[in-house]
């Protein structure tokens, strides 16, 4: 056996198991950047991987209607919304999932595209 030079011996490690922990993601801001026709939703995202089970539902309803006219599901932020009406009011929804049903968090943020 040789040895190192902080005295250890040369070994080869055949099998290693890493164990990551999911951290579930919580609640907290929207923050929404808006132009005349579109809008970029954000959100804290603890980084997990699609191994974590965790997915965002995006839901955007116009004005006071009660009608999603967008709901997406996507694995991490940011979310574009494409094709907005100028000068409208819109209540963007992000629902954290986890394995696709199981909730953990729910935000809203209402805001206004720019007129044109």
């Amino acid at each position: 056996v040789l040895g190192a030079a902080d005295g250890s011996t040369n070994k080869r490690v055949h099998n290693v198991t890493f164990f990551t922990e999911c951290v579930d993601p919580v609640a907290g801001n929207i923050e929404v950047e808006v132009t005349n026709h579109s809008a970029v939703v954000n959100w804290t995202d603890p980084g997990n991987h699609e191994r974590c089970g965790i997915l965002y539902q995006v839901q955007l309803i116009p004005g006071t209607s009660k009608k999603i006219i967008q709901n997406e599901i996507i694995l991490r932020p940011p979310f574009d919304l494409q094709n907005l009406k100028p000068d409208t009011q819109y209540n963007v929804t992000v629902i954290a999932r986890k394995n696709g049903t199981e909730e953990l968090f729910v935000i809203s943020n209402v805001f206004s595209t720019l007129p044109n």
